[in-house]
């Protein structure tokens, strides 16, 4: 097999790969916008999803802020020295709002730290499962 077969059958395995996680995404945020009291349609839209989600769980200007922390530090770390460091502590502040979304997302569903866990690691799985499940929305936190 050549190499230009194998890269080929990797690029496909992964582009359905992403078409899975992407499909297991909008049906489990689908369920849990229902379930918050927002349309589910507005699971399929990019940006607007998020920041739907970020509405139910916390603020929704927290999305934007996490955001524009990505934006900037990603420019920032291609430089170098301190504006590639101070980029990275920016990525890093963007991550801690990423992990304060999930707690806040299971709070949201009366979850606790184990189920901010698995929404950090599983992401699809544990948004399905809170999507699916007999627990209900008791408003941001």
């Amino acid at each position: 097999m050549s190499m230009a077969a194998w890269l080929l059958g990797l690029g496909a395995a992964l582009v359905v790969l992403a078409l899975i996680y992407w499909i297991l995404c909008i049906i489990g945020y689908w369920k849990v916008f229902n379930k918050a009291g927002e349309p589910g349609w507005k699971s399929i839209i990019p940006i607007y999803n998020t920041y739907t989600a970020y509405k139910i769980a916390w603020k929704g200007w927290m999305y934007w802020v996490m955001l524009a922390l990505t934006a900037v530090g990603a420019w920032m770390s291609a430089g170098t020295g301190v504006l590639a460091a101070l980029g990275g502590l920016l990525a890093f502040a963007a991550m801690v709002i990423g992990v304060i979304f999930c707690y806040k997302t299971a709070k949201a569903f009366g979850y606790g730290v184990l189920f901010t866990i698995g929404l950090i690691f599983f992401n699809p799985i544990f948004t399905i499962v809170l999507g699916f499940d007999s627990s209900r929305y008791q408003g941001p936190q």
